[in-house]
């Protein structure tokens, strides 16, 4: 059965989308080329197959399980967050999120159907009707594909890269790469060709959006916003601390010239934190939006059209976590933005804790141990 058309992806569309390299296109599907066995992006600089040698995929994932491996050139791990995966049905999309905060590492798809309310079979048969790839197969290529990115983009030593990606042990990561790639972790490394070596427990990460991205808009919105002591605008730059798992740190955020893609840097001093960090960023500068798809729903609104046209790439813009987000909710209501700010610094200062680096932030926004007594006294 032709998995393009199962999946609903219309082959002429992808087949002009391929030709013309059309970076709006990135992510939301993959090519396999039946000569190389290799699969790519839709902007892979490779020379371009003829159309008789290729398959189209919906997901990474789906042509993994179809035995083709990732393109090196292209580099399929840097592509923007996949439309199927955010699209599909309720118990798809939530099991997906798991999947990308634990992976499959606690108690594999039985516990994680158990999670989500629904029998481990019904669930593989939802994700092979969704995304083309079994649960398993979907975590294995996105621990895959995050390997990849901290060989390219990180000088950690393999032994934290295999540790940090969620394989259980170095030889299983080895071979898992090796089979994948064709290539060796150490031989992957050299292809990169890194010339910045960063300070340890800095990286650097680019991450790739489908164009047009208003980073003006995006960050405009944040300045107006940003929690004094937690959060920082500045040139051009967004940058707050963050707590994960009892660890702290920061990261800065800020277009990459010349690419569709931000420049992230983090300084956090527990690297296994780090993919759930970057996802965690993914999110809050929705990278994963799909423009094109946007803009032909919201031009069907009279009131919407004009600003759709003169604002292109417009994102909505997250917060770090619930709590923080829930919390400025509370306190923006029936006051402006500016006295909402304020009242989340007072509320920082008050009860939030302490956080020393070079950055320029001075505040966590974490485990706030409030009572309401306290709170009154600070916010009058």
């Amino acid at each position: 059965m032709n998995l393009a058309k199962e999946m609903n992806l219309d082959w002429r569309i992808c087949s002009r989308a391929r030709l013309s390299r059309d970076a709006r296109f990135d992510g939301k599907f993959f090519i396999g080329v039946r000569t190389s066995r290799v699969y790519c992006r839709p902007i892979c600089p490779a020379p371009t197959a003829m159309e008789k040698n290729v398959r189209y995929f919906p997901t990474a994932a789906a042509a993994a399980e179809a035995s083709f491996r990732p393109c090196l050139r292209c580099r399929p791990e840097c592509s923007p967050g996949t439309p199927a995966w955010a699209g599909t049905q309720s118990t798809v999309s939530r099991a997906l999120r798991l999947i990308g905060e634990y992976g499959l590492a606690e108690g594999g798809v039985e516990v994680l159907a158990e999670r989500l309310g629904v029998g481990s079979r019904h669930l593989r048969r939802l994700f092979l009707r969704h995304l083309g790839a079994t649960p398993r197969a979907v975590a294995q290529t996105r621990r895959l594909h995050f390997a990849k990115k901290l060989i390219d983009e990180t000088r950690l030593p393999m032994i934290q890269v295999a540790l940090v990606s969620g394989f259980g042990c170095v030889r299983r990561f080895n071979a898992d790469i090796r089979k994948t790639y064709h290539r060796t972790p150490t031989q992957i490394r050299a292809l990169a060709r890194q010339t910045v070596s960063q300070p340890e427990n800095h990286y650097l990460f680019r991450l790739n959006f489908r164009p047009p991205y208003n980073w003006p808009a995006m960050l405009s919105f944040l300045a107006a916003r940003a929690t004094p002591g937690v959060e920082m605008v500045e040139q051009g730059r967004y940058r707050r601390s963050i707590s994960v798992r009892g660890v702290d740190g920061w990261f800065e955020i800020s277009p990459d010239p010349g690419h569709d893609a931000l420049a992230v840097r983090v300084q956090f001093g527990d690297p296994q934190s780090l993919f759930f960090i970057i996802e965690r960023i993914r999110a809050m500068f929705d990278l994963n939006a799909d423009w094109a798809a946007i803009v032909r729903s919201l031009r069907s609104d009279p009131a919407l059209a004009a600003r759709v046209q003169t604002n292109p790439g417009l994102r909505v813009p997250g917060c770090w976590n619930s709590f923080e987000l829930a919390t400025r909710a509370i306190l923006g209501q029936q006051i402006t933005v500016p006295g909402a700010t304020a009242l989340a610094g007072r509320l920082v200062r008050a009860f939030g804790e302490p956080f020393t680096s070079s950055s320029g932030l001075t505040h966590l926004f974490r485990r706030l141990r409030l009572s309401p007594r306290p709170i009154f006294r600070v916010l009058d």
